[in-house]
């Protein structure tokens, strides 16, 4: 009996506090102090998704515009695909529990890649290789709206040989310099998970069309380094892939301009708004075509 009124009192307890708990929360509802919080919160929300639907839409109207954007994205896209997900190391601090859990806070132990004297390019976030002999690299080197990677794209030339000039003693002679690799993976290892940074041949990075690409050095153990003229290169694999995209908008443009000549033919137009013949209308035009 005892047990009994036990259990009874503590339940009637739990009623009661959540029964005070209610009462709290609508006495709070009814501050408006809260209110003016949640309409404020509400209109940032909106802009939020405004801006961002404004971001994608121009991002869109871009990509069909611009040739040379369109197949950046779809390079973009690529390095997303199949990234080696043991060179991408992020974790994720306690302290955004004080942020609505979003990643403000991380600890980046990605891939590092850096230049000869070892300044920061990025840390990877993906890589694809093309048929011009070519490495695409996404890598971050900064974070937008706090929470988010700002990937960009890192070309690298994987292998060419270079011809240069130069007299000795008098005499002019020319050598061939087999630039293969332009980049190396450390530490040292037969097993590419345990690779922790990537060093690059040049001195820093430069934009251009969209891409990121190295300074490469000259490497004539003969002569003092200096920076390596790959524009032509460069130009000409990104010509390959800008060709490639605009033959498929050339062929896409194509069929619907066939389209749209087969509905503007007249006799085709006449069929479609003619109807459907009867069995007697089909055999007097065929007795008419006899008689021809």
């Amino acid at each position: 009996m005892a047990t009994a009124t036990v259990s009874q009192a503590s339940s009637q307890g739990a009623t009661l506090n959540i029964q005070q708990g209610f009462s709290d929360a609508f006495a709070m509802m009814g501050n408006p102090v809260v209110w003016i919080f949640l309409f404020f919160f509400m209109i940032l929300v909106l802009l939020v998704v405004f801006y961002v639907r404004y971001l994608q839409n121009n991002d869109i109207n871009k990509e069909r515009e611009d040739v040379v954007y369109a197949t950046y994205k779809k390079h973009m896209r690529s390095c997303k695909h199949m990234p080696n997900n043991f060179w991408i190391n992020v974790k994720w601090s306690f302290k955004n529990i004080f942020f609505f859990c979003l990643p403000v806070f991380i600890k980046d132990y990605s891939l590092k890649i850096v230049d000869k004297e070892d300044n920061l390019i990025g840390r990877y976030r993906g890589h694809f290789l093309t048929p011009q002999g070519e490495t695409i690299w996404a890598i971050t080197r900064r974070r937008k709206f706090l929470i988010l990677d700002d990937i960009e794209l890192l070309r690298t030339i994987n292998t060419f040989t270079y011809t240069i000039q130069s007299t000795k003693k008098g005499v002019p002679e020319t050598k061939t310099i087999d630039y293969n690799p332009l980049y190396t993976f450390y530490p040292e290892s037969t097993d590419k998970r345990n690779y922790k940074s990537m060093k690059i041949q040049c001195y820093g990075i430069e934009e251009s069309q969209y891409y990121l690409v190295p300074r490469y050095i000259e490497k004539d153990g003969e002569s003092k380094e200096k920076l390596l003229d790959l524009t032509g290169i460069e130009n000409e694999n990104l010509r390959a892939y800008t060709t490639e995209e605009q033959l498929k908008r050339l062929m896409a443009d194509s069929n619907k301009y066939m389209d749209e000549v087969g509905r503007m033919n007249p006799t085709n137009t006449f069929k479609r708004f003619e109807g459907e013949k009867t069995e007697e209308e089909i055999k007097r035009d065929d007795q008419q075509r006899g008689q021809l």
